[in-house]
């Protein structure tokens, strides 16, 4: 004979509801309640769409970064080839006026002198003199004076002969000019397509997509992130997560002190400061700050002073990326190492200056900043 067990209202309540749900969960009303055999077919091509468009993206990025670096390139050797135009410019509308200065007298007196017969009949004159004193004394202001024209006519010759090569400097110091404003927009015009590029291929993707591809973007960093603290704990380097440890130099703690007064302010490509930056924009302004011109560019950054191992980072020591770790010539970033694991970054658009876990991917190494690289006095931005 079965014993009945009583069954209070509460637990004939659990029950039900139990049974409910399991019925729900087998028919996939409740899509977080599905099991792995019930899965929505769509989810994995969503997952395949994430990967690819986080693989898509990366490429623009570094791209992005790449036609970024051509473009500070450019527009660097354009500020120096404007410089040379306006030093050249000047220096021709100097010459023209020492030209037109030392020959409006002398042509006015030599041609009285011609009028007269000439320089044999302004010696001529001295014939009618009082007496002997007398006529050396014109002779000799005589020699003078046309000895003084003949300098001033040499000297004008001269003029125009350095006017006329200052010319042709300055034209060709424009031609470069114009050659490199040219170079400028297509790099500008490069990066921007770039960018709208990356912008419609965000924009094509659905939500469930662009969650998924930033979800996974986060895990890749932060095991980047991971591994990078891992070979610098592996390498003696103290990563205790506490405040960042002190710079080794005067040179580096201020270069550090610069750069984190401008955490927060936007990335813009192309800019060095104060109130926007790109990478190297960020880097060369901070160490700036500290009395030190560095190149405008990472790929020139990258040859600035003696290079670090990973083991050896110091604070203040320049970190960079590069497509080809093999290769400098393509190195798309650099930031400042803080200590700690940490880097002090403007990452790219969209984003701001801020402090980043250092990560390894694209890692190609680390340079330190002599003190001083350059003779340079400590600018306002």
């Amino acid at each position: 004979m079965t014993r009945r067990v009583a069954v209070g209202p509460v637990a004939r309540r659990v029950r039900l509801l139990a049974a409910l749900l399991a019925l729900i969960a087998c028919s996939g009303v409740l899509p977080g309640l599905r099991s792995s055999a019930s899965a929505d077919p769509n989810l994995d091509q969503a997952r395949a769409s994430a990967v690819a468009l986080n693989a898509e993206v990366s490429r623009l990025r570094a791209e992005v970064a790449l036609a970024t670096e051509r473009y500070d390139s450019v527009t660097e050797r354009l500020g120096a080839a404007t410089s040379r135009v306006l030093s050249a410019q000047a220096w021709a509308d100097a010459l023209r006026g020492v030209r037109a200065e030392g020959s409006d007298d002398t042509v006015a007196r030599a041609r009285a002198v011609y009028m007269g017969g000439g320089s044999l009949a302004l010696y001529a004159s001295v014939l009618d003199g009082r007496d002997l004193g007398d006529v050396l004394s014109r002779a000799q202001a005589i020699r003078l004076l046309v000895d003084a024209d003949a300098t001033r006519i040499d000297a004008a010759d001269r003029a125009i002969g350095s006017a006329d090569e200052q010319v042709r400097q300055l034209d060709a110091a424009v031609s470069a000019q114009e050659l490199l404003r040219a170079q400028a927009q297509a790099a500008a015009a490069t990066v921007s397509g770039l960018l709208d590029e990356q912008a419609r291929l965000m924009a094509q993707a659905d939500a469930e997509v662009r969650a998924l591809a930033a979800e996974a973007a986060a895990q890749a960093a932060a095991q980047a992130a991971a591994q990078a603290r891992a070979a610098l704990a592996a390498a003696g380097t103290a990563l205790d997560g506490s405040a960042l440890p002190p710079a080794p130099t005067a040179l580096a703690a201020r270069a550090i002190a610069a750069a984190r007064t401008r955490l927060g302010v936007p990335y813009v490509w192309g800019a060095t400061g104060p109130d926007t930056f790109d990478c190297s924009g960020l880097t060369g302004w901070a160490y700036r700050q500290a009395g030190v011109r560095l190149p405008r560019v990472a790929q020139d950054q990258w040859f600035a002073g003696p290079h670090v191992a990973l083991a050896d980072l110091q604070p203040g020591d320049l970190v960079f990326w590069a497509t080809d770790p093999a290769r400098p010539v393509t190195i798309h970033h650099v930031a400042i190492y803080v200590g700690n694991g940490l880097v002090l970054q403007a990452p790219r658009t969209g984003d701001v200056v801020k402090i980043s876990p250092l990560w390894l991917d694209e890692y190609i190494g680390a340079v330190r900043i002599p003190s001083p690289l350059a003779t340079a006095s400590p600018a306002a931005g």
